[in-house]
């Protein structure tokens, strides 16, 4: 998982701080963003590999892969983080990107 994570912040975190002009302090919502795909991304690999359906418990016949009911909260919480960090289209459409001809002093100047 750690591998996964790192390559989906190598890949989206640098341009949004490009494109959205994210700072340390909004870094959470990233860092969130960044969790949630791994967790959907280890979710659909653990159905895949076990199927759709399991044995039950007590070895009863196969029920529902416990994981699909996590999978729709997954994706949600994801499409929602994607959307606060503008990586959806609808949202990318909306980001104005930082002046980057304005000098970065330190407000306490």
């Amino acid at each position: 998982m750690r591998a996964d994570a790192a390559d989906i912040w190598s890949r989206t975190v640098p341009a949004l701080v490009v494109s959205a002009g994210l700072t340390d302090t909004q870094s959470l919502a990233a860092v969130e963003y960044v969790m949630t795909a791994v967790q959907l991304r280890e979710v659909n690999r653990q159905i895949s590999a076990d199927g759709f359906t399991v044995p039950g418990a007590r070895g009863e016949s196969k029920v529902r892969h416990p994981l699909l009911s996590s999978v729709p909260q997954l994706r949600m919480a994801l499409i929602r983080l994607a959307g606060e960090l503008g990586l959806t289209p609808s949202a990318a459409a909306k980001l104005v990107a930082p002046d980057s001809s304005e000098e970065d002093d330190d407000i306490w100047d």
